[in-house]
């Protein structure tokens, strides 16, 4: 027997099966037992009014031929190719509906590939731009980093320099007060004073700077002789 479907939703139908149910509608469509209650009294395929026939082994031998094969007559060959004609150009159109739909359902696809294809192009050129910018940036962060060492290391010893010239200037301050003092003023005498001054004899000189021998320091480039508590020069 050959393979029937319903023309409303399609489904596969055995017309003549014991438990198949099926109806033969008079605008010579066939429709399942679904399609045919949510389409009476019109028919589900091409929604005009209609009386439906149920397909089963006691129907008439005219409408029962159309679901068999008919090898012996040939009227009823012909009233059975020309209802298979008909079913298979139903079934023909809701194909090519099926794949026009497929069709449409492809090329937009394609459409949504391409622009799917566009964003992951831009998106990348972005990222290998964003990854420069990284790159700049974490160049500039370490040449940062360097530079704040250089500052810092000049800083450091910016700050040794000014404690050396501040314990330096203590200690010429120092030595200046012990310069400046009234008690080392009056016998002090400088190198070059003393090489310019003429030679004296030790006794002209005051008993106390005599005593006082430690005040007195003779530059290195003279020498001198002790005897006693007097002082002779060469």
């Amino acid at each position: 027997m050959p393979a029937f479907k319903c023309n409303s939703c399609f489904v596969t139908l055995k017309p003549l099966a014991p438990n198949e149910r099926c109806y033969f509608t008079k605008c010579s469509h066939l429709l399942c037992i679904n399609c045919t209650k949510n389409s009476e009294p019109n028919c589900g395929y091409c929604k005009e009014p209609t009386k439906f026939m149920t397909v089963r082994e006691d129907m008439p031998t005219r409408y029962r031929s159309l679901f068999e094969n008919s090898a012996h007559e040939a009227k009823e060959m012909k009233n059975s190719w020309k209802f298979m004609a008909t079913h298979s150009e139903v079934t023909m159109l809701h194909m090519n509906k099926l794949f026009d739909n497929a069709k449409n359902v492809h090329r937009k696809i394609q459409l949504e590939t391409k622009k799917v294809d566009k964003e992951i192009e831009k998106t990348n050129e972005n990222i290998a731009k964003l990854k420069i910018i990284i790159g700049r940036a974490e160049k500039a962060r370490r040449e940062q980093e360097e530079l704040d060492r250089k500052i810092e290391e000049i800083d450091r010893k910016r700050r040794e320099r000014e404690i050396v010239e501040k314990l330096l200037r203590k200690k010429r301050q120092q030595a200046a007060r012990k310069r400046s003092s009234p008690e080392k003023q009056k016998f002090y005498m400088s190198p070059s004073q003393y090489r310019n001054a003429p030679p004296q004899s030790p006794r002209t000189l005051d008993a106390s700077i005599v005593e006082s021998s430690r005040y007195f320091n003779p530059p290195s480039d003279r020498s001198y002789v002790s005897n006693s508590s007097t002082w002779h020069f060469k």
